[in-house]
């Protein structure tokens, strides 16, 4: 077998947004080091009502879960049944999910390394037409007794696995286990527990070696898992192995979201410019085109030249230079313009475009300046900076899934003022004097997810 502990573990729910809905029942399986297994189930109280075609799913009544213990009061028990185990579940993502929220919301975490036996069932079946947990039933013929009830169903998951064993050879199956767990090969020089250290949760983390600057900055929503991939045994390319023979130390800083990772790792790399972390630190070179109002060709703006507050006529963002470049040729050929009058080209005559019949004739007098520069304005229309869309400063709110880390993040003119973790951090922010700088990274970051966020906004008093 493929781990000294293991637990088979199903859960029934209310419904399948771990966010929103509730355990009703747990069922655990648990092997443990010296192969004995033992069983743990019970009804969960949900404290809300259980829809009637969950009820019907299920056969787990209102009734049934009245009296039954809420989460918090088997909590700790069933924290004990799944230590230390490797958590096994049919599409483990929704289990472990579950279970990840209805501890948070105790304001306790929970971790585990964590085997979904859909993907291993389609590891080790590729051809199979279906994974769910009926059809393996069937493939493997196994009992598939009390059917939809989280005991029952932890049940299932032990034969199929017990199933794989006889039917495949050991070795298979645990080359296949061990790519799904991707366990961790970590370097010597870092501690055995290292990875024990870093929460489950959002935020930026930094390598080290044996200079002050680090040589990689990187950010996850889950720290543990993004850390640990970068030592899985299948590596994610040459970096990761030239930076497993040279860190001697990670650091790491907790955000309460996905948002204020994004934002302090930009800052981070731009700041500290860590050698391994090459395409970030190319960000740098973003830049903007700005078209003037008389004919002449787009100029290059960087994002350390660009105002602010005066976005008309500036178009993008673009990667880099050549990037932009490579934009406006693609314009070019949908709407005839001019190499030459786009400064893609210099020549006299008629430019590149021209000769392939592909421009409509800027640089031999067919076209007047002032129409092509008309058209390249309506070409370039659906790249146009957006203007700030609110009144002045606002604020987004971000909330940790246990509730212990909120932090408000504050913007104006699509600039990042700072993030406040409580009311003197806001005040500070809003009281300083105004300070805008604008970066084409930030801006991108902001265009796309300010319209799903939820705005506050602020003053400066």
């Amino acid at each position: 077998m493929f781990a000294p502990a293991i637990a088979f573990v199903d859960l029934e729910t209310t419904g399948t947004a771990a966010r929103d809905d509730r355990v009703t029942e747990v069922g655990i399986v648990r092997i443990d080091d010296e192969a004995r297994v033992s069983e743990w189930s019970t009804l969960v109280n949900p404290e809300c009502s259980i829809p009637p075609a969950i009820q019907a799913l299920t056969g787990i009544t209102n009734a049934m879960v009245a009296a039954a213990p809420t989460f918090q009061q088997i909590a700790d028990d069933l924290a004990a049944q799944v230590g230390g185990c490797v958590f096994v579940a049919h599409n483990a993502r929704f289990d472990y999910g579950f279970l990840k929220h209805e501890f948070g919301r105790l304001g306790r975490s929970f971790t585990a390394k964590v085997l979904c036996t859909v993907k291993l069932s389609r590891r080790l079946y590729p051809h199979a037409g279906r994974h769910n947990l009926d059809a393996v039933i069937v493939r493997h013929s196994l009992a598939g007794s009390d059917r939809h009830r989280a005991l029952g169903d932890a049940r299932i998951l032990w034969e199929f696995v017990q199933a794989l064993y006889r039917d495949k050879p050991a070795a298979e199956v645990d080359a296949e286990v061990g790519r799904i767990l991707k366990t961790p090969s970590l370097p010597p020089q870092l501690p055995a527990d290292v990875l024990d250290t870093i929460p489950e949760a959002p935020g930026v983390y930094r390598f080290y070696g044996l200079n002050a600057l680090p040589l990689y900055v990187g950010k996850s929503i889950n720290l543990r898992a993004r850390i640990a991939a970068h030592f899985s045994s299948d590596y994610r390319g040459a970096n990761d192995l030239r930076l497993s023979a040279e860190i001697t130390r990670i650091e790491i800083e907790e955000t309460a979201g996905e948002l204020g990772a994004l934002l302090r790792e930009s800052q981070l790399v731009k700041t500290l410019l860590p050698a391994y972390n090459q395409r970030l630190r190319r960000r740098a070179e973003m830049v903007a085109l700005s078209v003037a109002a008389e004919p002449e060709p787009p100029d290059y703006v960087r994002s350390d030249a660009i105002d602010a507050s005066a976005l008309d006529d500036l178009y993008g963002p673009f990667a880099s230079r050549r990037q932009a470049r490579e934009a406006l040729r693609a314009i070019a050929a949908e709407a005839a313009l001019c190499w030459t009058a786009l400064g893609l080209e210099r020549r006299n005559g008629p430019c590149f475009a021209r000769q392939l019949r592909k421009c409509a004739g800027a640089c031999v007098g067919a076209e007047p300046p002032v129409t092509h520069h008309a058209r390249l304005r309506e070409a370039l229309a659906p790249y146009a900076l957006k203007s700030w869309p609110y009144a002045g400063t606002i604020g987004v709110r971000e909330m940790s899934l246990t509730g212990e880390r909120t932090e408000l993040h504050i913007f104006r003119d699509w600039c990042w003022l700072g993030t406040a973790r409580d009311e003197s951090d806001l005040h500070a922010i809003l009281e300083a004097p105004p300070r805008c700088t604008f970066d084409l990274d930030t801006y991108r970051l902001l265009v796309k997810r300010l319209p799903r966020a939820s705005i506050l906004p602020l003053e400066r008093r």
